[in-house]
């Protein structure tokens, strides 16, 4: 959709101005990668429109430019710079806030995960799994937020 578009070509143009990753947390941008091919996954198990999957599509590739962008912006940042010290702290209390909510909602989903597999109806083990990753993911991704 138009919107769609919009928000695509707004995340490009950011991400292509990008000269360093201060204040950028490279692993949640790589989560971010895993949770929509997860996502996609999900909802073509659920025979979503290519009106929902083209876009999904469109954004899982320009997510794995974003992860290849950050890697190659982390390789070539200068050593004992102000930007490369912006980076250590965002990735130590990132690190750390990442771990706290993680111990806290992994139980939750998992026992979500094994509620779900004995008590509703799947058709089959693939569904089950990608509807417990989707799960997960939703999950993580409340977790990727408490950094910000």
């Amino acid at each position: 959709s138009f919107i769609d578009f919009l928000a695509f070509k707004s995340d490009i143009s950011y991400w292509r101005n990008r000269k360093s990753t201060a204040g950028i947390s490279s692993r949640s941008v790589s989560i971010e990668f895993a949770n929509q091919a997860i996502i996609l996954a999900y909802l073509q198990d659920n025979g979503a429109s290519l009106l929902i999957l083209v876009p999904s599509v469109v954004g899982l590739a320009i997510q794995g430019w974003k992860v290849l962008k950050v890697s190659t912006l982390g390789k070539n940042q200068d050593k004992g710079g102000e930007s490369s010290e912006s980076v250590e702290i965002s990735n130590k209390y990132d690190q750390k806030a990442t771990m706290v909510m993680m111990y806290l909602l992994l139980p939750l989903v998992f026992i979500y995960s094994l509620y779900s597999l004995v008590f509703e109806k799947h058709a089959g083990f693939y569904s089950w799994g990608v509807g417990s990753l989707a799960s997960c993911v939703y999950a993580l991704g409340f977790v990727m937020m408490t950094p910000q």
